[in-house]
């Protein structure tokens, strides 16, 4: 494992080894290195040139580390420091390929028209960056941040990690491709709102994206998080994040969701504002509800189907309830609160299914379910669910309907089991208490 230099004012001069002697650029730096192989990067580092493809030669089993902070007297880093600059320009791509660990590298991406700045998109690529900027300062309308491949039969991993963001037009976004993680991290202050952050469209291949801890709030109050979705399956996953206050955009653009795509937002914060769930998919939205719910608890789950679910091929998954069992032996029933406005559900519209361990010598999961059978609906119709007597604040809805709906199981075994909730009731909505009942 050789350790090499980037600096600028070095005089590119073999090995490399000293401030003095250090590469000036981060493409000849990358061309002679080899796998495992260190660059150390001096936070004073500036260099600038057209769009172009770096290809690092780390693989995710010996992937390089590149690393700016302090120079040292004559060589290596007193300690890791942002600063070093990687300025992009022209009208061409700027590609970073390879497998590497990257920490405090600020990449300027200022071409003038609409191209694909692309991270990680050689085949197999994983790519860690720490502290590292991000900053699309170029007016092109449609440039994108791609971040690991789109091509056919290629898989990658992106990680950011405390990273910062920035958009210089409205149609610039992120192109997510096969996985992106990103932990912690802030949007630049400057620069423009996008009218989307996220592109679930890495070419119709599997897509998954997880945000956690990110600070949105820099920018304006009106963009959405997900604005394009292609076929395949697209899940995304955004926790903990802040939003600017008076936010008004959406978790994904109204239309885009496909068989198989889901987004959802825990815990997020507009403003100063608190919230504890969005969740999306092709058939429906499920939002927190702090009004409409059972008097005694404090949200429901607001959850409005699409036309797309339909008995019996299709339902919503709304919620899922982990409880423990300490016996075995006693029959158990979960049951679940339910309130429409004049909208009565039967066992073919709403049902839970218990997943318990059925059989005392085998951890094989055993199923319990109150959803009507097809062909009893077909031969002799839907049963209506049971009328509830919970206390219900109900202001704002004109006829409520309050049902309950259960699932009775025994199980063979103590331990931990799941309660799934699931609609599949086309157009309607329906509040959906915030836990089951275990009796």
């Amino acid at each position: 494992m050789a350790q090499y230099h980037l600096l600028n004012t070095g005089s590119a001069t073999s090995p490399e080894d000293t401030w003095a002697k250090a590469y000036t650029t981060l493409a000849n730096a990358a061309a002679g290195m080899a796998t495992s192989d260190v660059l150390f990067v001096s936070s004073s580092h500036s260099e600038s040139g057209s769009g172009s493809t770096i290809t690092l030669p780390g693989t995710p089993a010996a992937p390089n580390q590149i690393i700016g902070g302090n120079q040292g007297a004559t060589s290596g880093l007193t300690a890791a420091a942002s600063g070093a600059t990687i300025t992009v320009t022209g009208t061409s791509n700027f590609a970073l390929a390879g497998s590497a660990y990257v920490e405090n590298l600020r990449f300027v991406l200022s071409q003038t028209s609409s191209i694909s700045n692309i991270f990680g998109g050689g085949s197999g690529n994983v790519q860690h960056f720490k502290g590292c900027d991000f900053s699309l300062q170029g007016s092109g309308a449609s440039t994108i941040l791609q971040f690991s491949s789109q091509t056919t039969s290629t898989s990658g991993k992106v990680t950011l990690e405390n990273c910062r963001l920035r958009f210089g037009a409205s149609g610039q976004n992120i192109s997510v491709s096969r996985v992106l993680e990103i932990i912690g991290g802030s949007v630049e202050s400057g620069g423009t709102t996008p009218t989307a952050v996220f592109s679930m469209t890495g070419g119709n291949r599997p897509n998954s994206l997880k945000v956690e801890g990110f600070d949105f709030s820099n920018w304006g109050t009106g963009f959405n998080l997900i604005g394009a979705a292609l076929d395949g399956p697209q899940n995304a996953v955004f926790r903990n994040i802040k939003l600017p206050t008076g936010w008004s955009g959406t978790l994904i653009t109204a239309g885009i969701p496909k068989p198989g795509f889901r987004a959802e937002m825990h815990n997020y914060i507009v403003g100063s504002t608190n919230y504890r769930f969005w969740i999306e998919d092709y058939f429906g939205v499920i939002r927190e509800e702090q009004t409409i719910k059972v008097t005694a608890n404090s949200y429901t789950y607001k959850v409005t189907t699409t036309a797309n679910v339909n008995y019996p091929a299709s339902s919503m998954l709304v919620a899922e309830a982990y409880f423990n069992v300490a016996s075995a032996g006693s029959a158990k029933t979960v049951t679940w609160d339910l309130c429409t406005d004049n909208v009565t559900l039967t066992d073919k519209d709403a049902w839970i299914e218990v997943e318990y361990l059925g059989t005392s010598s085998s951890n094989l999961g055993s199923f319990a379910t109150g959803k009507a059978a097809a062909l009893t609906v077909i031969n002799s119709g839907a049963t209506n669910l049971t009328t509830s007597g919970t206390t219900w604040t109900t202001t704002g809805l004109t006829t409520p309907v309050k049902q309950s709906v259960s699932a009775t199981f025994t199980p063979q075994a103590a331990g931990h089991f799941i309660a799934r909730l699931r609609l599949a009731k086309p157009s309607t909505t329906v509040y959906c208490d915030q836990a089951p009942v275990v009796s």
